[in-house]
């Protein structure tokens, strides 16, 4: 038996954390030197890591990579201070950060609201309970600031001082903050009550988990939000996120700030109706007369249409019969090459999901939702610096297309406006 595979086996079990196999060479040589100082051999160790929670503990602490600095994603800051506190005033607002690493975002959250003079009541929970003892020491390093959230890294002389280059957290404030360890993919349910929480923070931890497991994770911190209350994720991982209606949730935004708010039962839904997007195509290259481009235009969102659905379910066979079933004119196969490359994407093939995605490209140079494609694929290929010259020319093709007021394409984005891509497109290029 190879009990280190044994080992990562039952990480992912207990804790949901999958580990890459970038992150598995560092992670083997902790548990190595974890067997050698425990005297015992792989065998004996897996069973004692069956037993011992503290043992468990430090391998969890060990697995949860914990990259976190104040204000991170500061445009999501910008909405609480300019839209969601100035509506709030007067209320007292519950705040959870439910993955809050070290610390630094409740404490943003904390320092942002008595700021905005905002009652708040901020509870903080994560697995990796060294993390959490950082918090409660309260004192931060150079590491915790960067340039995003440095418009507010002024706020934090209210909450604390600077020692040695080193942020001292007030004793009365880390009192204010309610930290305590939770495992997000436990059956037990939070300390909280039901609909107590007006927003939850659970940003950059979605990375470390498979589809189902954040369908879990998102179904019971749903429960714990009020009705119209808010939920943050990254902005890398909200587009992550199929079918939020089927947990009582929908994507909202404003402007380029996505989040999820939980539907109120008392709200009238209304059903998106693909029939009244905007949608406008220039001619191409003089090929197609303008009605004839415009019936194109209806058939490829129908086809997108119908396509996304079968995806939606994990139906990768209705998705290529449809597709092989359409006829495609020479001016329209950069669509079939784009809609091969997400059938491909669902059926976990990326290699083959990188050359459609790269034939769209090359047929269409601002086809830009096939050029965002092609740097995610490669991205998640290991081609890193390849998916960032993919994603500046994505990021020039999009700023083209947004001054422009164009939108051919929005149909192939969703929920989602250009814009998004846009920062999505900025925060690849500068490694966010």
């Amino acid at each position: 038996m190879n009990y280190l595979e044994e080992i990562y086996k039952t990480i992912e079990s207990r804790s949901g954390l999958t580990i890459n196999i970038a992150h598995k060479r560092s992670m083997k040589d902790f548990i190595l030197q974890r067997i050698k100082e425990c005297s015992m051999t792989e065998e004996e160790y897996y069973s004692h890591l069956q037993t011992s929670q503290k043992e468990f503990s430090l391998i969890i602490n060990e697995a949860a990579i914990n990259e976190t600095y104040f204000f991170r994603e500061e445009r999501q800051f910008d909405f609480l201070k300019l839209v969601y506190f100035p509506q709030n005033t007067g209320k007292t607002i519950s705040i959870w950060s439910a993955a809050c690493s070290s610390g630094e975002e409740p404490l943003s959250l904390y320092t942002l609201a008595r700021h905005s003079n905002i009652d708040i009541k901020i509870h903080a929970s994560d697995i990796d309970t060294q993390a959490l003892q950082t918090l409660k020491n309260g004192v931060y390093k150079r590491n915790s600031f960067r340039s995003d959230g440095s418009k507010y890294h002024s706020l934090l002389n209210t909450i604390g001082t600077y020692q040695n280059e080193e942020l001292i957290i007030n004793e009365d404030v880390l009192k204010n903050i309610d930290s305590f360890y939770y495992n997000l993919i436990s059956t037990a349910s939070p300390k909280f009550m039901p609909e107590t929480m007006d927003i939850i923070f659970v940003r950059n931890v979605f990375i470390y988990f498979n589809q189902e497991i954040r369908k879990q994770i998102l179904k019971k911190l749903t429960t714990m939000l009020k009705p119209s209350g808010l939920m943050f994720l990254s902005i890398n991982e909200i587009i992550t996120i199929d079918n939020p209606e089927e947990l009582h949730l929908k994507k909202e935004h404003t402007g380029s700030i996505y989040y999820l708010k939980k539907i109120d039962g008392n709200e009238q839904e209304k059903k998106h109706d693909v029939t009244n997007i905007e949608y406008r195509s220039p001619v191409l290259a003089g090929q197609v007369e303008k009605a004839t481009r415009q019936n194109l235009d209806n058939e490829m969102e129908k086809l997108y249409e119908a396509i996304t659905k079968s995806l939606n379910k994990h139906d990768c066979t209705a998705a290529w019969c449809m597709l092989h079933a359409h006829y495609f004119a020479p001016h329209t196969m950069e669509f079939m090459y784009y809609f091969e490359g997400l059938i491909y994407i669902e059926d976990n093939k990326n290699i083959q999901a990188e050359e459609a995605f790269g034939k769209a490209t090359i047929l269409n140079k601002d086809f830009w939702p096939a050029i965002f494609e092609l740097g995610m694929t490669q991205k998640k290929n290991g081609k890193q610096s390849e998916s960032v010259k993919t994603f500046n020319t994505c990021a020039k093709t999009l700023n083209s297309y947004v001054k422009s007021n164009n939108m051919c394409y929005n149909a192939f984005t969703g929920s989602f406006s250009p814009e998004y891509f846009l920062v999505l497109c900025n925060n690849f290029i500068n490694g966010a």
